[in-house]
Formats: structure tokens, sequence, C-alpha cells
């Protein structure tokens, strides 16, 4: 037993024969408060598979520019057909100075041991048992062996009609989905700050991502301005679509029928 813990004895039995046990509990939960430290249960999105094959990170979404070491526990349930994961983000209200990490794409990771690989077990959401999306190592936030794809183009606010959608396409080739997706995973992260997009006409790409889970993944794609690329609606871009080592317009060009 720590001494921090043999400390706090005498004054718990104290409060017990002085108050009895509801005034024992109320100082209980008043301690556990000035302790600092709020628990606010999250909703796993992804997992990502590590080099040991029993370790896997659980990602939540985190659209905030930075998160702390420490500030995200998972925990997981494992049977014989699946991985029941959960996570808590526990908050020290005292401030303080913490080991920083750069958000990217979006998300915060917890890392757990399993007792075994994860192998061919359905990895669930313990809250509503939703099947996740189990990303490997070399894949950064999209799963890219997709099963289909709708990619949709539409126009800008200056069109006639304004925002209409202009072409689309249904993708079920297999090297052509794979190619896809692996281009669109290979995008770098949104810079964090601010960023003023002057060009920016409203104009798009849809991009609909269907799994063999039975999953899927929607990226809205801003054609012109920032190019930011949206993910399942999040209103902050998760990846960037600027020109550079990995051009995307190009290629959903080309997937539409148009010019490549």
């Amino acid at each position: 037993m720590s001494r921090a813990i043999r400390a706090w004895i005498p004054f718990v039995i104290a409060v017990l024969l002085i108050v009895g046990v509801p005034g024992a509990l109320v100082v209980g939960v008043l301690w556990y408060q000035r302790s600092g430290v709020i628990e606010i249960a999250l909703q796993p999105q992804v997992v990502r598979l590590g080099a040991d094959p029993r370790n896997i990170s659980v990602g939540v979404t985190w659209t905030e520019e930075g998160w702390c070491l420490g500030d995200f526990h998972a925990r997981a349930t494992e049977t014989s057909t699946d991985v029941r994961v959960a996570m808590i983000r526990r908050q020290f209200t005292h401030g303080g100075n913490c080991a920083g990490v750069g958000t990217a794409y979006n998300t915060a990771w917890a890392d757990i041991t399993l007792n075994a690989a994860v192998g061919t077990r359905a990895v669930v959401r313990s809250s509503d048992a939703t099947q996740l999306p189990v990303l490997t190592q070399d894949e950064r936030f999209l799963h890219r062996h997709p099963l289909a794809a709708d990619v949709k183009q539409f126009g800008g606010l200056n069109d006639n009609p304004p925002l209409a959608l202009k072409k689309e396409a249904h993708i079920i080739d297999a090297a052509a989905l794979e190619n896809l997706a692996t281009q669109l995973d290979s995008l770098p992260p949104f810079p964090t700050g601010t960023i003023y997009c002057p060009n920016d006409d409203g104009s798009y790409y849809l991009v609909e991502l269907d799994y063999a889970t039975g999953g899927s993944t929607s990226l809205k794609i801003s054609a012109r301005g920032c190019t930011g690329v949206y993910v399942n609606g999040l209103r902050k871009p998760t990846a960037w679509a600027m020109s550079g080592p990995v051009n995307i317009f190009p290629l959903l060009n080309s997937l539409l029928g148009g010019r490549s």
C-alpha cells in the first residue's frame, strides 16, 4: 500500500465516525473532483494494427490541434469471434504541463495489448456493437481495399444551376478501386492554424467507398480554394488535396470519364 493511500485511512475512518456513510460518500465525490480528474466516455471510430500482432491502437475523432499522452485510455474485451473496444478521456482540470502530441487526420489514439492477435475476429465498439474499420500499419486514415465506390462531381456557386451534380460514376474494378483508395490515403493531413481560401467557389467531389464488412467512408473534397478533404461529415478537414506528390484531381476526373 502506498504512503498516499495510508495517509488517507485515518481521515476516512474519522469521516465515517462523524458523518456516517452518506456523508462519507459526499466527501469521497468531492475528493475525486478536487483531485482534478474528469473521465469522459468516447466513441471509438477506427483501429490500427501494430507491429506486434497483439498490439492495436484505438482511434477517436479529435479535432483539436493537439492532445496529451495519457489523456486517452482504451480497453478491450475479447471473445473467439470479436474484440470489443471502448475508450475514455481523462481530463486533468488543474492544468499543468504534458507531453503534447500534434493531431493528425483528426484522430487521437490509445494503445492496447490484446491476449491474442485480432486475426479474423471483428473489432466492434462496446457501446453499440458497430464494426470498426481496421487499418494496417501503412494506412494513414483510410482502408485501402474497398469493394465499390461512387464518385460524383458538383459544380460551384457561380454555375447555373449552382452546386448541381455534373458527373457521376460507379466503380467496381478492383485495380481502380485500390488505386483510388491508396491515392486518397496518401494525402497529407490538413495543416493546422488559420488558412485563407479566396478561390473557394463551393465546387467539390464526393467519394463514397463501400467495404466488404458493410461499412462505408464518405469523403467530400473541395475542388478549389483550400482543397480540404472532409471525412464522414466532419466540419474540419481531415486531409489536404493540394497539388504535390499526390494530385487526386486528375484521377477523379479520369474515373468520371474526363481528362486525366
